[in-house]
């Protein structure tokens, strides 16, 4: 049983203290556990309602709704390695990596795969959804990518000034702008970048973004 060290005060509605009464009775533990073990089942509900993405991905690929490699690479800069778990890392993954992801037997597919069955954290910058979504991509496609993704990060402050930082690091070169962002958005929380385009992004490394290692 867990140790109980925090004292915290909520309010509640009869029937729902009368309730945690009987379960704590029935149980023959304190309330306090009743409602972990309440919090701890809810929390277990939310995980399985979550779709799986890898399971999502294969059934988009097995009937051909995945994006043509050819088509997905004329979007992306080249890239290449195999399947690489980062043993918990939060992992941020740049808009080229969505794109090739939907491809079937890419290198980003099969990163995807091996990262989501490792139980990775998987995250996008806004910016990256905005361009993904930008497409052309079907709703189904939509769908599995997002089935991924363990949350949109939105551009708060701590990005903007990482990613302020990193352009005038850069030159404040204009086409580095949005690369900027996502770099920025990657550092404030601590990612590593998963991207194709490493050329562009390997000048941020210097001013602390982590790259994922082909």
């Amino acid at each position: 049983m867990a140790i109980m060290n925090h004292r915290v005060t909520y309010s509640l509605d009869e029937r729902t203290r009368e309730r945690i009464a009987k379960l704590a009775e029935h149980w023959q533990v304190s309330q306090a556990e009743v409602v972990r073990r309440s919090i701890a089942e809810a929390e277990a509900a939310v995980a399985r309602e979550r779709p799986d993405p890898v399971a999502l991905l294969e059934a988009l690929h097995a009937h051909g709704l995945g994006l043509d490699p050819k088509t997905a690479k004329t979007y992306v800069a080249p890239g290449s390695g195999g399947p690489q778990t980062l043993e918990g890392q939060v992992i941020c993954l740049d808009t080229n990596y969505l794109i090739m992801g939907l491809a079937p037997g890419s290198d980003e597919s099969r990163r995807l795969i091996a990262w989501a069955r490792a139980g990775e954290a998987l995250i996008a910058p806004a910016v990256v959804w905005y361009e993904f979504l930008c497409g052309p991509v079907t709703a189904a496609q939509i769908a599995v990518a997002r089935a991924f993704l363990q949350e949109i990060v939105a551009i708060d402050e701590r990005c903007a000034i990482e990613a302020a930082r990193l352009f005038s690091f850069a030159g404040r070169t204009r086409r580095l702008r949005v690369d900027a962002l996502i770099a920025g958005t990657a550092i404030a929380l601590n990612a590593s970048l998963a991207t194709r385009n490493r050329a562009d992004f390997q000048l941020f490394v210097a001013h602390g973004l982590q790259l994922i290692p082909e």
